[in-house]
């Protein structure tokens, strides 16, 4: 019976040992520790470099199990990571699906809307994110925002300790957009004088960062007019401008007057509907165009290897020149679309 005991108290002492070695540690050296790191990268852009550091200010990290339940989850800044790893050491060993959304610098407070997250009972398909919008319509700059995602995500516990790092590739979902109006008569025109808008079905974002359908219209954060001027006495190849340029004489200077709004965009899938409109005072139609068809225009032969959804997920921001004739009609021969000019021969209305 004796022998019994003994033998019971040995088999407890070798579990303590084995799974709480801080407690006990049989050469009585230090207790081997496992460090769980998860290390971040946004190079999903048209520099092909890391900007984690300038662009994202918080990161919000989701663990799901085997099951597809939420196991674990952090928020932090990224002020406080050590070279862009976020410490999870007291995430219980496994295999796990991360889901990672994250900020930058914040641009309109609550800009976004993240669904709830209970531990042990949010499943993976109920996480997404929305665009803060009452009522459907968002006026307001958003918030850059980041997405993240590893499938099959490992952290084992190292016998002899160490460390474990999974690395979770970010891409950014936010775009600006700004677009420009100029008058071919060179009359003044005024932003004050128009309306503008970008329909689109990306107003919710599900864990995968696909667009669950939501309807939202995104309308400027900002509108204003603005002019340029030239100095006449430059050689005419200084100036800038072509045929299609609104042009006027003022003293000296000739003078471009443009109406300009600025859009601030959720993600731009290849696959979207997503369409700008402007109206005049009037409410008649100036433009509609597909916008993600206009953007893709300017792809390029330097970027023919990606996939349209890599070049929109890389490329964050868009600028468009229409031209206006003296009645404020679009000119729809002609389009500036990030710089490049663009000749149509059909437009979709």
């Amino acid at each position: 019976m004796r022998g019994c005991l003994q033998m019971a108290l040995a088999t407890l002492v070798a579990g303590v040992t084995l799974q709480g070695c801080d407690l006990i540690y049989d050469d009585g050296g230090e207790c081997p520790q496992t460090e769980y790191l998860v290390s971040f990268l946004y190079d999903m852009n048209m520099e092909w470099a890391d900007a984690f550091a300038a662009q994202v200010r918080s990161v919000s990290l989701y663990a799901f199990g085997t099951d597809g339940v939420l196991a674990y989850k952090k928020t932090e800044e990224a002020s406080a990571f050590s070279d862009q790893n976020m410490d999870i050491s007291d995430i219980a060993p496994g295999t796990y699906t991360l889901v990672v959304w994250a900020e930058g610098e914040e641009a309109t407070e609550g800009s976004w809307v993240y669904s709830s997250a209970t531990l042990g009972s949010t499943t993976l398909d109920e996480l997404s994110c929305s665009v803060n919008c009452a009522g459907g319509e968002a006026d307001f700059n958003l918030t850059p925002l980041f997405h993240g995602m590893a499938e099959g995500a490992a952290f084992a516990e190292l016998e002899e300790g160490g460390t474990v790092s999974v690395e979770v590739d970010l891409t950014k979902d936010t775009n600006s957009l700004l677009v420009m109006l100029q008058n071919t008569s060179g009359e003044e025109i005024s932003a004050e004088d128009f309306s503008f808008e970008v329909t689109d079905t990306n107003g919710s974002l599900s864990y995968d960062n696909t667009p669950l359908g939501e309807a939202v219209t995104y309308r400027p954060w900002a509108a204003y007019s603005a002019s340029a001027g030239t100095d006449d006495d430059e050689d005419d190849s200084t100036k800038g401008g072509s045929s299609s340029t609104a042009l006027t004489k003022d003293g000296d200077d000739t003078v471009v007057n443009t109406a300009i709004a600025e859009f601030s965009l959720g993600r731009l899938t290849e696959d979207s509907d997503a369409r700008l409109r402007v109206y005049n005072s009037d409410g008649d139609r100036v433009l509609s165009i597909p916008l993600v068809d206009f953007a893709l225009l300017v792809k390029g032969y330097q970027n023919a290897s990606l996939t349209d959804q890599e070049y929109l997920d890389r490329q964050s921001s868009y600028s468009m020149v229409f031209f206006l004739d003296e009645g404020g009609n679009w000119l729809s021969s002609t389009v500036i679309i990030n710089s490049w000019r663009v000749v149509l021969s059909t437009v979709d209305m």
